[in-house]
């Protein structure tokens, strides 16, 4: 019998259409799995799985038993489908898969098209809520929000974290057109906590959450203190009529946003009344314990993981401090070397400095063997998009799939 592993990583070769809303539906209705608990949806460019890593912390130090469902994974699949923030056990892993599987086949022999990778674990997640039943299930949509596929759910609450420049082909080449798909999540009666981050995208999902009759936050505009131990921010925020302080355990600058949002979102689920034990004490330590791998992560003194993916969370990451980074892996589709001569110069602004201001650093990167043979990405790196001590930087990096990688790195560990 074929590997769950193995055949989840096969269907983007074989499946490519997307499941409709009502498609959505009808496969949760064949699968018996309605989403249990209070529901909190997640959308936004930026931000989303941090901020459910400080929601879920804060639920879990409130004593609730919570669920997360979030993408994408760094080292294990099963990272995806969460429980009091441990991964999904191997034999629940597989059972579910092979609950769905057995659906699928159902669904397929009237017509129904199979179900794409995200959407198939959408589906194992949902099984897997149905059997462990938490007090409280946290989505993080994938892309968009309008036409995902966790828009199927019913929440209690909607978050919209920061709007910025991502996956244009799909949702807009504009940040207002991707704030509209992102407030797509909406729903009557659930009211929605957002980072008006973006004036533009700001606007249009006020517009949004007034045209749909939600009670709209923004926690641009809420009274927040922020000062420093050491490298890392210490917060304090509104909560329940009083002020709540915290040292997050990230040392970076764009987590005290997320961080605002996790907190007002977990304010209006203690005024819902639903979820019990969300004290001031709780949202405290919640905030302080909570962790997310590859979000500003310290590997080794000074060095950092994060998972910058764009212009906006390059800048993020660059305006941190000027202590040394290592950098971010991105998906092909996501290469400054395929990209514009616009993203290429920002590339540039981002990550290089000139030997006289920064003598020790210099920009790298790397393209595997099928991608570095585009002359696309050859044409990128003669123009300097991606240089080697002031070279351009021309031998691929051993990656497995269509991976890039780029990275600061230190002259002592370069060898320069």
């Amino acid at each position: 019998m074929e590997d769950a592993r193995e055949y989840l990583l096969r269907i983007p070769s074989f499946a490519r259409e997307k499941h409709s809303l009502s498609q959505a539906e009808a496969f949760l209705r064949e699968l018996d799995c309605p989403l249990p608990g209070v529901v909190i949806h997640v959308a936004g460019t930026n931000g989303k799985g941090s901020v459910c890593a400080f929601l879920s912390s804060i639920l879990r130090a409130s004593g609730l038993h919570v669920g997360t469902f979030t993408s994408p994974h760094l080292t294990d699949i099963r990272e995806r489908i969460c429980l009091d923030g441990e991964m999904i056990e191997e034999e629940a892993f597989q059972r579910c898969f092979m609950q769905v599987q057995a659906a699928v086949e159902r669904m397929e022999r009237g017509g129904f098209p199979h179900p794409t990778f995200f959407e198939y674990l959408f589906y194992m997640a949902a099984a897997f809520f149905r059997e462990s039943r938490p007090d409280a299930v946290i989505l993080e949509a994938g892309m968009g929000g309008l036409r995902d596929v966790t828009n199927v759910c019913r929440p209690a609450l909607t978050v919209i974290t920061s709007v910025s420049l991502d996956h244009m082909a799909y949702l807009g080449d504009t940040v207002e057109k991707i704030a509209a798909e992102k407030a797509g999540i909406l729903k009557p009666g659930a009211p929605l906590v957002f980072d008006g981050n973006d004036p533009a995208a700001a606007r249009v999902i006020r517009e949004r959450a007034e045209q749909a009759k939600v009670p709209y936050f923004d926690v641009r505009e809420e009274p927040l203190d922020v000062s420093w131990d050491g490298e890392y921010p210490v917060v304090t925020l509104p909560f329940a009529g009083g002020r709540v302080s915290a040292r997050l355990p990230f040392p970076a600058l764009y987590q005290v946003w997320n961080s605002a949002l996790a907190v007002r979102a977990a304010e209006l689920l203690w005024e819902d009344g639903r979820l019990g034990g969300i004290t001031p004490a709780a949202v405290a330590q919640g905030l302080t314990s909570a962790r997310h791998a590859g979000r500003m992560e310290q590997v080794l003194p000074g060095v950092y993981l994060d998972g910058a993916h764009n212009r906006a969370g390059v800048r993020a990451f660059r305006a941190r401090n000027a202590s040394p980074f290592c950098g971010f892996a991105c998906s092909f589709q996501r290469c400054p070397t395929r990209s514009t001569a616009g993203w290429r110069r920002s590339w540039r602004r981002t990550f290089t400095r000139r030997r006289s201001s920064s003598p020790g650093w210099r920009a790298a990167g790397g393209c595997p063997q099928e991608s570095w043979r585009r002359p696309s990405a050859r044409r990128a790196a003669r123009s300097g998009a991606l240089t080697r001590r002031g070279r351009p930087w021309p031998m691929p990096w051993p990656q497995r799939g269509r991976i890039c990688c780029f990275a600061l790195a230190p002259s002592i560990l370069s060898g320069s």
